[in-house]
């Protein structure tokens, strides 16, 4: 945690503004609790004279610290010039977010715990009297009367257990009273704003309990009303907890019902949406509900991470625009700005796949292949389920494995759980990076689009996958421009049974008789008129694409053909290939040489091809 984040804290819960404060320290503000205008907390930015680090720090008149809190090492004693009511908070990034919020709001209940107290009547020898003098309560507004204390909220206040400050004890309490209030109803009006961290029962009035649980009658039966975020987060803790749901995917359908009749209308806060998704995440992982609806509250950046990372680690496996689109999220903005995909996207996935599949495959370093040294392995490490909730868990210690995908899975051991997963925070963007730079360069080259990259030394290392590629890709298009033959294997046994037929009715008596064993059969007569004709004698048949035979003529001619293949979108190469594989039958020999973009006859076979083509020797 930061401090700017306990200052927005202090800022969303309880409407207070920092303000500078202290001359001789510029980077010092202070928080006051703006109902009794005393001081709350100062918050410190300074840097270390000796090591010249930042170091950010607070003071919170919280009152003396739990035992549970004085545990942690950010935690300290009050620095000199402040009493014992005071603990320091270094930040750093093992400063946990929800310690510092329960001392925070600790120092805010203490601020404002003020009380009504009429002074004795004082009266003097000469029998004068003093008025009563109240002191302000900034509890209930005044003029309200206090509401009447129904049987079974009495009896709920009497199930707290009083002792331990640590949110399991909360979390406990709030779960055998909340148990105990299941089926209770109301009919009283919510009193108004309210704000709590972490909030239980225990933190609310009489009032307020009668208008929350007046709230949740309506809930329950699907009308959401506005009320304050902190009591409307109590009713998700109730179904994190199972209390007003029969089984834990019941309690995962009323949470989305909650989703869409109160958070949708925007009455929760900024961070409800996210921290409701994460609480039925961890719902759907504890209690083994189906994958498909888990991963729909993992987060849209997690699960196209997940899909992206599983789509190179399974490269072989993948489309060619499976692949491309991972390259591309973690490529960064530069492969966005490529010319390469504005040229021809299906062409450039097809490179960037085909270079990335032979680097996976081919490239080691350190007895590491390419994904390894791009993304690291993964690993366990604890996974707390609910993060910021009043949750008591922990009946089900049974060890289980949840797979969330096949690059994410949770584990359970001891009553403990661990997630596996590929962290970004262990990715060496760089490295892939550097060869996504390469490959572009090579592509840009053998495209010929775009601006030419300079070559780097370090990146050196891709180019032989990347010019693989470009291999692959020109053989690709040499055989697809190549003529296709389809054959219907289906239609051979129908051919088949017409011929047996028809060679049935061609048979008579007499020529049965004459094909009897040991007779000779006369030779069948063969019509002149249906004879094969030879070929034409001013050409041979020729099965070439209108394109390549202008390309031929204007070899014959003399002309520019490499010109009349540009016009035509033909490559050279191509071209020449696709000529001498349809002049071979009849020459028996190249006949048309490419040399890079220029084509020409080899004279030999000028007056072959004329022939060929109609033309005279």
């Amino acid at each position: 945690m930061r401090i700017t984040e306990l200052a927005e804290y202090a800022k969303e819960a309880y409407g207070i503004e920092h303000t500078e404060e202290c001359a001789r320290v510029p980077c010092r503000c202070v928080l006051r609790d703006p109902r009794t205008g005393r001081r709350v907390a100062s918050l410190i930015r300074e840097r270390d004279g000796r090591t010249g680090r930042e170091i950010e720090r607070c003071t919170i008149r919280c009152g003396r610290p739990s035992a549970l809190l004085c545990e942690k090492p950010y935690v300290t004693h009050p620095i000199p010039g402040y009493d014992i009511d005071w603990a320091a908070v270094e930040f750093t990034d093992e400063t946990e977010r929800s310690v510092v919020v329960r001392l925070f709001d600790r120092a805010m209940a203490l601020c404002g715990d003020m009380y009504t107290v009429v002074l004795d009547t004082l009266r003097g020898a000469q029998g004068a009297s003093s008025s009563d003098t109240p002191l302000p309560y900034f509890g209930r507004a005044s003029g309200m009367p206090a509401p009447t204390v129904p049987e079974r909220i009495a009896q709920m206040r009497r199930l707290y257990v009083y002792g331990s400050e640590s949110l399991e004890s909360r979390a406990e309490n709030f779960r055998r009273q909340a148990a105990f209030m299941k089926d209770y109803e109301d009919e009283y009006p919510w009193p108004g704003e309210w704000t709590r961290a972490y909030p239980t029962y225990h933190d609310l009035t009489t009032r307020q309990l009668r208008g929350y649980f007046s709230w949740r009658t309506r809930a329950r039966k699907g009308e959401f009303l506005p009320i304050s975020p902190s009591a409307a987060y109590i009713y998700v803790f109730e179904l994190l907890n199972g209390i007003g749901a029969g089984t834990p995917s019941d309690a995962l359908e009323k949470l989305l019902a909650f989703e869409r009749g109160y958070v949708d209308k925007g009455y929760g806060d900024v961070w409800m949406r996210d921290r409701l998704h994460s609480w039925m995440l961890a719902l759907s992982v504890v209690n083994g509900l189906p994958q498909e609806e888990a991963r729909e509250f993992a987060g849209r950046e997690l699960t196209e991470q997940d899909l992206a990372v599983e789509a190179l680690r399974t490269a072989q496996e993948q489309t060619d625009e499976a692949v491309y689109l991972a390259l591309a999220r973690f490529g960064g903005a530069a492969l966005a700005r490529s010319p390469v995909p504005a040229k021809d996207m299906q062409r450039c996935a097809r490179l960037f796949a085909s270079a990335w599949r032979h680097a996976a495959a081919e490239y080691e370093k350190g007895g590491r292949d390419l994904f390894t040294l791009c993304f690291s392995e993964p690993s366990f490490r604890p996974w707390y389920p609910f993060t910021d909730a009043v949750y008591r868990g922990g009946e089900d210690r049974r060890d289980r494995v949840y797979e969330l995908d096949p690059v994410r899975t949770y584990r359970c051991s001891g009553g403990r759980w661990e997630v596996s997963s590929y962290e970004r925070l262990y990715f060496d963007t760089k490295l892939l990076k550097s060869f996504l730079r390469e490959a572009d360069r090579v592509f840009r080259l053998y495209l010929k689009t775009g601006r030419p990259l300079k070559p780097d030394r370090e990146a050196s290392w891709a180019t032989p996958f990347a010019r693989k590629a470009c291999e692959e890709d020109t053989l690709y298009l040499i055989e697809l421009s190549r003529p296709r033959v389809t054959i219907d294997v289906s239609l051979l046994d129908g051919i088949r049974q017409d011929a047996l037929v028809t060679q049935s009715s061609l048979l008579v008596p007499e020529e049965e008789e004459l094909a009897l064993p040991g007779t000779a059969v006369p030779e069948a007569a063969v019509d002149p008129a249906s004879a094969p004709r030879a070929p034409d004698a001013t050409g041979t048949c020729l099965a070439l694409e209108p394109a390549y035979e202008a390309i031929l003529r204007e070899l014959l001619r003399g002309g520019d053909a490499a010109g009349t293949a540009s016009s035509l979108h033909v490559m050279p190469s191509i071209a020449a290939d696709a000529i001498n594989d349809a002049l071979y039958g009849a020459i028996g020999d190249t006949a048309v040489e490419c040399d890079g973009n220029s084509l020409c006859l080899v004279p030999d076979y000028a007056d072959d091809v004329a022939r060929i083509l109609g033309g005279e020797e």
